[in-house]
């Protein structure tokens, strides 16, 4: 709003209805786009803790398929980073099929890992550990 020396909402408002190269600007904005691998160190050591208390506590139980959604993950650091915890706690003596499903509203972001030159993508449809 400042940019373009809008003083109320309303004005911006009017701004952007006349001007639609203004709100793709808006939009870009608004994406965060930062990722990386184990970004929040705390926060990923804490997921890890609960992975293992999820998977010790389910060790009985039939179940071969886990299933992970990630939603905001950019281009993808995060779910990788999900994976190689897993891939640490299950070790591969592990029947598990897990399948990670990570999206983000920035399409060009999802789109880096797919198009990669990385063999290491093939996690984003199905991961077997």
């Amino acid at each position: 709003m400042a940019a373009i020396k809008a003083t109320t909402l309303l004005d911006y408002i009017n701004y952007l209805k006349e001007n639609k190269d203004e709100v793709e600007l808006l939009y870009q904005d608004m994406l965060i786009g930062v990722t990386s691998f184990f970004r929040d160190t705390e926060a990923f050591e804490a997921l890890k803790k609960e992975f293992q208390l999820y998977i010790k506590d389910r060790k009985d139980e039939n179940e071969d398929e886990l299933r992970i959604w990630i939603s905001a993950c950019s281009t993808g650091e995060e779910a990788y980073s999900i994976a190689i915890i897993l891939d640490e706690i299950l070790g591969s003596n592990s029947n598990k099929h897990i399948k990670i499903f990570a999206t983000d509203i920035d399409e060009e972001a999802v789109q880096t890992p797919i198009h990669s030159n990385s063999t290491d993508c093939s996690f984003w449809v199905n991961l077997n550990l």
